[in-house]
């Protein structure tokens, strides 16, 4: 949002509530699958979101967007808000996963790749990465584990 929250939008119902203009993300992203899955839980129309079908490529065009006062509201990451001068409100917390083959675990350049994510100081990139979490981060799971119906 813009800098002072003007629109005092602290919620994706705020956004329908107080017709703040909308710029989304293209069909297909995980950020438009993302926003259109937490409307479909609040039971929020996408006609009612003012500028539900206004489209931004990036997440740096919808700050800029916002930046410049022609939407008040979009979905990007902390730090492209905090560079343009932006509020920003966390909406979800996303888990990421890297996919690979058990027997890739086993070899020597896997276990390289988990011992430096394991013992790597993430914190000294807390200004480019805020936001972001990085507990976990190189732990190994089963996909049964992570996601129970998937088999394993």
């Amino acid at each position: 949002m813009a800098p002072n929250n003007p629109k005092k939008i602290y919620s994706i119902l705020d956004i329908a509530s107080r017709k703040a203009r909308f710029i989304n993300r293209r069909e297909g992203t995980g950020t438009r699958i993302l926003f259109d899955q937490i409307l479909d839980v609040l039971a929020v129309k996408p006609e009612e979101i003012e500028g539900y079908n206004d489209i931004s490529d990036t997440q740096f065009f919808t700050a800029v967007q916002i930046a410049a006062g022609k939407v008040d509201v979009g979905l990007c990451t902390a730090n492209v808000a905090k560079e343009n001068g932006l509020e920003f409100i966390p909406l979800a917390k996303e888990v990421y996963y890297l996919a690979a083959d058990p027997k890739f675990l086993e070899t020597q350049k896997a276990k390289k790749f988990l011992q430096f994510l394991r013992s790597y100081d993430w914190s000294e990139h807390k200004e480019q990465l805020e936001g972001y979490d990085f507990n976990g981060t190189g732990e190994v799971f089963k996909v049964s584990d992570v996601f129970p119906s998937e088999g394993n």
